[in-house]
């Protein structure tokens, strides 16, 4: 279960990928939405308007380096039955 205090944003998303070592990857696209989101909101760089920076892998930082978010990435296997 997650719990967040009031006035903080969380959310959560389900996909499937084929190939589990794409699964890292969705940590920087999502970390990138998230900067492009607030360049477009504040209609320049969100680090020159809001002090938004990243830290690889997924860390989301803002005003006077205080980390402000991050980007979690969980994975399951599903084991397909084969035969030979």
């Amino acid at each position: 279960k997650w719990e967040s205090p009031e006035g903080c944003l969380t959310f959560s998303f389900t996909t499937s990928v084929d190939q589990a070592a794409l699964l890292p990857f969705f940590q920087y696209v999502v970390s990138m939405a998230v900067y492009n989101a607030v360049s477009a909101i504040t209609k320049e760089d969100a680090k020159a308007s809001v002090g938004l920076q990243l830290k690889w892998p997924n860390d989301i930082y803002g005003p006077n380096a205080a980390k402000i978010g991050g980007v979690l990435c969980e994975s399951r296997v599903k084991v397909r039955n084969r035969r030979a």
